[in-house]
Order: structure tokens, then sequence, then C-alpha cells
């Protein structure tokens, strides 16, 4: 009888341990990014030099994005270790709310536009406003120009966030693309706040650009990531997954989970 009880306490004790290590509070809803890659694979920026990496928007694959030093760079000078953890994401809605909408998207997307512009404020009304779901919008760049703008909407005052990303997508065409975006982008970050020299300093930001390029490639990992715009709807255990801008597959996905 003792050996039962011996066997039904080591029992208790493995789940307990198990159950523990699954609800341990770590960065970004369970995630855990990865080792941090050397500084000096890391470039700062110039807005008006070649997209290295070509414009790889909702068709792009994750298994086509490089994050080695040709294709994710943007960074900082500076000689200060990052300690790196996932950049925080930016969120809309209320913290207590029952349902976590992961907007995953891309400033040189042109799906994004119209899932920022038309989609979104639709989302907003209709269930963040309303308490039903928060919205955490991850950055998940495919190229330089997308991990530039990135950057910027990180590095204005924080009160300036949404406007100033709203304002990159409405302008998507006039900046994105264009060889003179320094230029242009200047224009617009002084919206938000920002000099010159904020704007050189920010694409200059190894540990931000690091922070970003690690946590998209955490989240890719995680729900499988394939292009943008991806909304993933998560309540409790329960995990829905839309691709692209339509809005009633959004709401269907998101009626299932209430």
């Amino acid at each position: 009888m003792k050996g039962l009880w011996a066997i039904i306490l080591l029992a208790l004790v493995v789940w307990g341990y198990i159950y523990y290590r699954n609800n341990q509070n770590t960065p970004i809803g369970g995630l855990v990014a990865p080792d941090p890659a050397p500084q000096d694979t890391y470039e700062p920026l110039i807005l008006d030099s070649k997209n290295e990496t070509g414009i790889l928007s909702i068709s792009a694959h994750a298994a086509e994005v490089d994050t080695d030093s040709n294709a994710s760079a943007d960074a900082v000078h500076g000689t200060q270790k990052p300690t790196i953890l996932p950049e925080q994401p930016r969120m809309m809605g209320k913290e207590d709310a029952p349902i976590t909408l992961y907007l995953f998207s891309s400033l040189t997307c042109s799906h994004c536009v119209h899932y920022h512009l038309e989609t979104l404020p639709e989302l907003e009304k209709k269930y963040i406003d309303t308490g039903k779901v928060k919205l955490v919008y991850i950055d998940f760049p495919f190229d330089r120009r997308a991990l530039a703008g990135a950057m910027l909407t990180r590095c204005a005052r924080p009160e300036s966030y949404w406007k100033f990303l709203n304002v990159l997508f409405e302008n998507q065409d006039k900046w994105a693309f264009k060889e003179n975006a320094q230029e242009i982008v200047t224009t617009y970050a002084s919206l938000a706040g920002m000099s010159k020299a904020d704007i050189q300093s920010c694409l200059a930001n190894k540990i931000l650009q690091q922070s970003l390029i690690q946590n998209r490639d955490v989240f890719m990992k995680k729900y499988d990531i394939q292009g943008t715009p991806t909304t993933v709807l998560v309540k409790g255990d329960q995990v829905k997954t839309v691709v692209g801008t339509d809005l009633k597959s959004l709401e269907d996905a998101i009626n299932a989970l209430e």
C-alpha cells in the first residue's frame, strides 16, 4: 500500500512540475527570444539605398526570409552588448479582453495597407472598443524598408505611435519604393515629433533592430506565419488563424471564440 501511495505522490510531483513550467510568465504571451545574433551582423539602415532584399509582401514565405547581414541589415552604432528580449508589441484595447488578436503586418505590404485602413477600423469599432478583443500589433518586416519603417514607429513618442503608423500606411506608395525615401519619411516623422538626428539615431539602433527581427522570427515559428497580413486569434488554448483582409472571415473567427 505504501508503494502505491509513493507512486501517486511521485506522479503528482511530476504533474505539478510540468504544470509549473507550462505556466511560467515569459515575454509576449509565452514566447522566448532566441539567442541574440552578434551586433556586427547589423548595419545602420540608409533609407535612400537600394532595398537589397527586394519587396516580399503577402506572397512571401518564411523560408524565403533571410536574417543574415545582407538581408536583415538595419542597425546601430555603439559598443553596448544588447540583452535581447522580444520587442514589446504595441497593444490596442483593454488588457483584460478575453480574445487576443495578433496582427502580423509589414509596412511595405500592399495588402496590409487595405487591412490597416479598411479592415482594422471595423474590427476596432465592433470588437476592440467594446472590450471583446485586444489587438497586439506585430511588426513583420520582409525587407529593409519595412524594417526601417517599423523601427521609426518604435522611436516615435508612444502617444504618436498609431498616428505615425497610419501615416506610413496611407502614404506607402510615396516612400516605401522611392529612392529618396529618407527625405520623405523625415517629413512624416516630424509629425511624430522626431528630428533628423532622431531618425538617424533610430535607424542606427542595433538593439531595436535585432529585437524586431528576432521577435518576428519567434512568432513566425510559433504560429507558422507564411505571409502578411495574417491574423492569429487566441482565447485560452483556442487558436484561429485568418490570412488576408476579409472582414467576414475575421468576424466568423472571433464569433467562434466567443
